[in-house]
């Protein structure tokens, strides 16, 4: 019914296009059979493939842009967050079980094995983290950040282009089925 009003928006002139957001694949495909979805926003990274098991497939089955939101992993892609005690107070990842030490501790392993390929091509792991969603066709990753500084060095990821080997190296250093 949404998407149906929604449509008669784009038909209407009034928007441009209708957008989801944590839809599943199913959801994306009966709107996307009322109307034409642009746009499916949706947590996906290295750290969090999960989106690659149905929503990716059917985004790109229907021509639908997967927006990558948390691409940086909520924080765990930076390099910065070496326990869960860098965690503030009240901060929302706490609840998160990717957080958790036990979690934490693969995580920094795996990260440290990124670390080579973070040296030879002499970037930061978030530009690589991001370089890896950009080389994902039909996927746009929106990096969030309070920092102007860390806005620009995301964005310089838009130049780093990687190789075939690299991509893979990295797919296969960050298991799909990561907590």
């Amino acid at each position: 019914e949404s998407i149906g009003r929604l449509g008669e928006l784009v038909n209407a002139g009034k928007i441009r296009q209708i957008g989801l957001a944590k839809a599943s694949a199913e959801e994306l495909r009966r709107a996307h059979r009322v109307c034409p979805i642009s746009a499916l926003a949706t947590e996906y990274s290295l750290v969090a493939r999960g989106a690659e098991a149905a929503e990716l497939p059917a985004a790109r089955e229907l021509g639908v842009t997967l927006v990558a939101c948390r691409p940086l992993g909520r924080g765990l892609l930076t390099g910065r967050l070496l326990s869960a005690d860098d965690l503030d107070d009240g901060d929302y990842r706490q609840d998160d079980e990717r957080f958790r030490p036990e979690h934490l501790k693969r995580h920094r392993r795996l990260l440290a094995d990124a670390e080579a390929l973070v040296a030879e091509k002499d970037l930061s792991l978030s530009r690589l983290a991001l370089a890896w969603l950009l080389a994902q066709p039909g996927v746009v990753p929106v990096p969030s950040t309070r920092s102007r500084l860390h806005l620009e060095m995301n964005a310089a990821s838009v130049g780093v282009r990687l190789t075939p080997e690299d991509g893979d190296r990295l797919t296969a250093l960050f298991p799909p089925t990561l907590p």
